[in-house]
């Protein structure tokens, strides 16, 4: 038997192994706590039942830190948004700064050569290493997927930062999900 104590969000405070001992009031008791699955995992209660949940609070009345924290997640993930693989024709290409700056560069050779009068393909490839030629048009559309996205994935970002620094509790924090909407 094991008791458990919990704050309002329901993540575990306080453990006792030998409930006999103490006043459970104010918690529950459960038969047993099954294993931590790994180290940044926090055990929580849902429902009267022991669960382990990916640690999300670890500045505990620092709301600023919580912030900065949060909003540094943020940024990670939007540099992940920003440069995930993107579709275009059927083809998956990749959306690093390198593949970005290589079409941008491209874009503006078939713009000289089209003014010249000649004809232009570039070699893009995709993620699965094949190469696909695509003309200016083409350029400017798998371009403009990657514009989409940039600003997509910034829009986003942005709206979550404004989101953190408008909270006024950690709770508010707490309940917002970084990981959805992109």
């Amino acid at each position: 038997m094991v008791y458990l104590e919990t704050d309002s969000n329901g993540r575990v405070e306080l453990r006792h192994n030998r409930p006999q001992e103490i006043d459970t009031s104010a918690g529950v008791v459960v038969d047993s706590v099954p294993n931590r699955p790994g180290p940044d995992q926090e055990l929580y209660v849902v429902n009267g039942s022991p669960t382990w949940k990916k640690a999300r609070y670890r500045y505990r009345n620092d709301l600023p830190a919580l912030k900065e924290h949060l909003k540094e997640k943020v940024l990670e993930r939007q540099k992940e948004e920003e440069t995930k693989a993107v579709t275009y024709n059927g083809s998956e290409f990749p959306c690093d700064r390198d593949s970005q700056g290589r079409i941008g560069s491209a874009i503006k050779q078939g713009e000289i050569a089209e003014a010249n009068g000649q004809s232009f393909t570039f070699p893009a490839m995709t993620t699965s290493g094949n190469q696909i030629d695509l003309d200016l048009a083409g350029l400017k559309g798998l371009a403009q997927v990657y514009a989409d996205q940039v600003t997509s994935a910034r829009a986003r970002a942005q709206e979550l930062t404004n989101t953190i620094e408008g909270a006024t509790s950690a709770d508010t924090l707490l309940s917002l999900d970084i990981s959805a909407g992109w």
